[in-house]
């Protein structure tokens, strides 16, 4: 029966049910939580003195080589946006400058070009803010007061050139990902002229690599080429096509788990699922306890007994469940069921997060960038050509790498667009 016609399973209790574990924390921040708050800073544009009785409670204090207070200060930040038309002149002279053939080129068509910050600024504010064209265009009319007439189509050209002009900084990017011993893959749906397609991304603490490709189990261009050699470890949410990747290990995400798990115990009544979902989590607290005391491993004897108790709980479950429905075909098995049978055929790849305290209990940081992409296609809905895909997926590479690696993401687009 397809799901559209299931009445059972879309009841408002199931859609209203919260699988989130309740905690008695208060929204904000928590005790001992530190605060954040703006610094002033030495570079300052105008200065205002004012003789007064008592400064702001917040003012910051200016002392002299004698530790004595000459005046408080306080800062007010503006923000002044505005265009800068530079004109070029050229006197034709016999004995004048020879222009290089870059500049010649760069005019060839059309005397008015953009420098490499105002490109770069376009494709900053159309990925990073996901403004799509028509509306980019006429904010930049805006602010400009009518003196940045910028067309939508050399918007798409602008990410057009950043795509072309990336490809080295990707590769390096990909190279500094693969050169760790732990990625996280994942990938997440992408319209392109009215067909489905993929966005795939692969991630670690060096920086997050994106990829455009046409099916989920892209051979050609999709992560599994790129991950043919890789040695490490990678963590999935169980897509079978990265188990043909025969050289690195492989981890399981458990957070999937844990849904389908609560969804056993909310909908199914399941104690077997509560028993194996408590296990789960006392086998992570255990970890975070001994790594809060400085250890790195956990004792062989103690991860054997967690995995017998792992494995007991799995087979005592499907034995009781196959008791209780004889004959039963596996297509008409509990959903909980199933996720018993692929805990238990891949064991190791779900207990890897305790066995190797590098390795995390869910794969959040590869979910975390495909939320990048939800967010584009919610607001842009689709991509109109493949290489309008391909583009976005380079820029995003670029902005989130930044982001990871704490540097500035309008300012490795400036070096990108200089080349």
């Amino acid at each position: 029966m397809p799901s559209s016609f299931d009445v059972l399973s879309h009841t408002k209790a199931k859609a209203d049910a919260n699988t989130r574990m309740p905690t008695n924390r208060k929204r904000g921040g928590q005790k001992n939580h530190k605060l954040h708050k703006s610094h002033i800073t030495a570079d300052v544009d105008d200065i205002i003195c004012k003789r007064v009785v008592q400064a702001p409670r917040s003012a910051q204090a200016v002392k002299d080589e004698d530790n004595h207070i000459l005046y408080y200060v306080t800062h007010e930040v503006d923000l002044i946006m505005e265009s800068k038309i530079i004109e070029i002149r050229y006197y034709i002279s016999e004995d004048g400058e020879v222009l290089d053939d870059r500049t010649m080129k760069k005019y060839a068509i059309n005397p008015l070009t953009y420098t490499h910050h105002f490109k770069a600024s376009v494709v900053y504010l159309n990925q990073r803010g996901t403004i799509p064209f028509q509306r980019l265009s006429e904010m930049m009319n805006d602010i400009s007061r009518g003196t940045i007439q910028l067309q939508p189509s050399t918007i798409s050209k602008r990410c057009q050139e950043c795509h072309e002009k990336s490809r080295g900084t990707l590769e390096g990017i990909l190279d500094d990902i693969l050169y760790g011993y732990v990625v996280h893959v994942d990938e997440t749906g992408a319209r392109i002229s009215g067909d489905n397609h993929w966005m795939h991304v692969i991630t670690n603490e060096m920086g997050a690599y994106f990829i455009c490709a046409e099916d989920r189990g892209d051979k050609s261009d999709g992560t599994i080429t790129l991950l043919d050699m890789y040695t490490g470890v990678v963590v999935h949410d169980h897509f079978k096509t990265y188990q043909n990747l025969l050289m690195c290990k492989h981890a399981e995400c458990n957070a999937h788990i844990d849904r389908y798990l609560k969804s056993g115990i909310d909908f199914e009544r399941s104690e077997d699922c509560q028993q194996l979902f408590d296990l789960m989590h006392e086998m992570l607290h255990r970890k975070h306890t001994l790594i809060d005391e400085g250890k790195t491993f956990m004792e062989t004897k103690e991860i054997r007994d967690y995995g017998k108790r792992y494995e007991d709980i799995l087979k005592e479950g499907l034995e009781k469940y196959n008791e209780a429905n004889p004959g039963i075909s596996k297509k008409a098995e509990a959903e909980y069921i199933k996720t018993f049978r692929r805990m238990l055929e891949y064991k190791e790849d779900h207990l890897r997060f305790m066995k190797d305290f590098t390795i995390p209990y869910t794969n959040n940081k590869a979910e975390k960038m495909c939320r990048v992409v939800k967010v584009h296609k919610n607001i842009s809905h689709q991509f109109v050509t493949m290489r309008g895909g391909k583009a976005y997926a380079s820029i995003t590479s670029i902005f989130q790498t930044a982001n990871i690696r704490k540097e500035n993401a309008l300012e490795k687009l400036e070096e990108i667009f200089s080349n």
